[in-house]
């Protein structure tokens, strides 16, 4: 029953830290971005974690998560309605009824949405927090290390104990 606790605490653990390395940094152009907003949905639900790869090329209909300037604080993911003479693009939430008011330079595009896996984006939101950083990653690492201690201190008591048992015979 503990071997079984335990790895799930590993494995629960791994997952937890994939996440914020593919979400803090791109692994041969690889990434995933949180989803915060309703303007995807139903094909992307609010808090899903979206997974991108760069293009050279898109196309309407491509659903891409970009930024749209320097200041703006998350990453936008919407759906290609155009691309204009310029070579921007004209985008729109599949929630939304108009197109968004800025467009898209393809060089402020981070990649095409390969897939979402939807609400995920809330787990990795809550493991960024402090609290949540607490629960999802401090207390399975104390427990882990806590355990190998406690592996390693029975080791030693057991090492002594045969010592002992040798010396008196």
């Amino acid at each position: 029953m503990m071997k079984t606790i335990h790895t799930l605490i590993i494995s629960a653990l791994a997952f937890v830290g994939v996440l914020f390395v593919l979400s803090s940094l791109s692994i041969g152009g690889f990434t995933a971005k949180l989803v915060l907003s309703g303007s995807m949905e139903p094909t992307i639900p609010t808090g899903s974690v979206a997974f991108l790869l760069p293009r050279t090329e898109y196309a309407a209909g491509d659903v891409i998560t970009f930024k749209t300037d320097a200041a703006a604080q998350h990453p936008t993911t919407h759906r290609i309605v155009l691309q204009n003479d310029d070579g921007s693009f004209v985008t729109r939430g599949d929630a939304n009824d108009t197109d968004d008011f800025v467009t898209v330079s393809p060089q402020h595009i981070f990649g095409k949405v390969l897939f979402a896996i939807p609400y995920l984006g809330y787990l990795l939101d809550f493991a960024k927090q402090p609290l949540g950083f607490f629960l999802l990653v401090g207390i399975p690492v104390a427990y882990i290390v806590l355990d190998e201690l406690a592996k390693i201190v029975a080791i030693i008591r057991r090492h002594r104990e045969e010592k002992k048992n040798k010396e008196t015979v």
